[in-house]
């Protein structure tokens, strides 16, 4: 145990540069991460596609351009990204994009997040977490209620359940699920973060899974 713990510890974080697209003649910047410098390849571009493919309006713009007399037609559109966590080999990213309607200007912001275990290359979903068979989703919906009531959150309908594989990323020992503007509560409220410690649900965590090793810190 001893062994694994100190790999886990002494393991770096991975080099992240930031990649830029600015189409001329057209409103859009977006700002999206690109690893480097793995000593694994195969992985390295692993965790790269995936990132790229997640990132569907990164496609959609890749070296398109738009007349001057169109601007005013389509849509400002920006995108950048948080690091989340980038240590013990977990890999953690928030990305946002916004869109501004031309020319109401009705700003529309959404997320998504990508969580990676930096040994294997390997993106998980929510559920891919916690012990198989579990009843994860009552577990983190009844925290998340808790929450709700506590900080006394106005919401447009009533939270029952999140969904099996709802959005979140891992950042200061904490499974943080969230929720887009306008799903729970008014658009003027934006996202919805509900951060619960890895702590307070430890039976359902995997031996030597990317959730363990926070644990050993």
């Amino acid at each position: 145990m001893e062994d694994i713990r100190t790999e886990i510890l002494t393991k770096s974080p991975v080099q992240i540069i930031t990649k830029e697209i600015v189409i001329p003649g057209k409103l859009v910047n977006i700002l999206f991460p690109f690893i480097g410098y793995l000593k694994d390849q195969g992985i390295q571009k692993r965790i790269n596609d995936t990132i790229y493919d997640s990132q569907l309006f990164v496609k959609e713009h890749k070296g398109q351009e738009r007349k001057p007399e169109e601007i005013w037609y389509k849509d400002e559109e920006s995108g950048w990204y948080q690091i989340k966590t980038n240590e013990f080999s977990i890999l953690s990213l928030l990305f946002y994009y916004r869109s501004f309607s031309y020319p109401a200007w009705r700003p529309r912001t959404e997320a998504n997040s990508l969580t990676f275990d930096i040994r294997s290359g390997k993106n998980f979903k929510l559920h891919e977490l916690f012990k198989p068979g579990n009843e994860y989703i009552k577990i983190l919906s009844d925290q998340i209620k808790e929450q709700i009531k506590r900080r006394k959150i106005d919401l447009l309908i009533k939270f029952e359940s999140i969904k099996p594989d709802n959005d979140f990323y891992i950042a200061d020992k904490c499974i943080v699920v969230y929720f887009q503007p306008n799903e729970y509560a008014c658009t003027a409220q934006g996202f919805l973060y509900f951060p619960i410690q890895i702590y307070d649900i430890e039976d359902i965590i995997p031996e030597n899974s990317i959730l363990d090793r926070l644990r050993y810190y």
